[in-house]
């Protein structure tokens, strides 16, 4: 009877669940109806702290969904800025202000310089440190403060959008604890609904208390495929 019950659908069950506990045993003893309401209590809080968790884990992906798109602008400003040096010591070779060597600067030429934030801060890195290499750059005190701001800026946003990526990681897994503990819970409960249905005579009625086992094995509304880290949670 174990089925696979997904972390979406711990929304669906609890709620179905408690909603079914409160009327199919209205015709129970009042001892039986009294600890039934206790256990719809266990069930609502354990379908709280489930949502809530789930909810936590949406706002880590959004924060790292954020992070990406924080860290488009610096690297936009990198690319001109790298741009606009590479054309400023063109401008000074044309007009033979400057005759250093370009491979100095641009070792690919401006065109070999990567999209990835990795191969921007080499870039920079490179630019930079050819400006200490030759003073004879007009303007080279100036480009190695902007180079060196574009740095930082790409070096702050990285480390934003790795510590989105480790929250974004520790955010609701499978297996998490407020899943395994969501999943006891609901197993339990399912167990003494069947021990009281038998009790009652009414041991058939079982997968109309307990809603995921109203669901045909194999054709279960968003089940997921093997090997996507579903977690089993079903009566046994």
């Amino acid at each position: 009877m174990d089925k696979y019950i997904d972390n979406g659908e711990t929304q669906i069950y609890g709620p179905k669940l408690r909603k079914n506990l409160d009327s199919e045993f209205v015709k129970s003893s009042a001892e039986v109806r009294r600890f039934l309401r206790y256990l719809t209590r266990l069930q609502a809080n354990a379908d709280k702290t489930m949502a809530s968790a789930m909810g936590k884990s949406r706002v880590a992906t959004s924060d790292l969904r954020t992070a990406a798109i924080e860290k488009s602008p610096a690297a936009e400003k990198a690319r001109k800025l790298l741009t606009g040096l590479h054309k400023h010591l063109s401008s000074k070779q044309d007009i033979e202000e400057w005759d250093g060597d370009m491979k100095l600067f641009f070792p690919k030429g401006l065109t070999g310089v990567g999209q990835s934030a990795s191969d921007l801060k080499s870039a920079l890195r490179v630019a930079r440190e050819g400006l200490g290499e030759d003073g004879s750059v007009p303007d080279a005190k100036k480009f190695i403060g902007l180079l060196g701001g574009a740095a930082a800026r790409l070096k702050e946003e990285s480390e934003k959008t790795g510590e989105a990526m480790k929250t974004a990681q520790r955010g609701l897994s499978e297996q998490s604890a407020e899943k395994k503990s969501w999943i006891l819970r609901y197993r339990g409960i399912a167990l003494i609904v069947e021990g009281v249905l038998t009790i009652e005579g009414r041991a058939k009625r079982l997968a109309s208390v307990v809603p995921h086992l109203a669901v045909p094995s194999g054709k279960k509304k968003g089940a997921t495929k093997k090997g996507s880290g579903t977690t089993t949670g079903g009566t046994g």
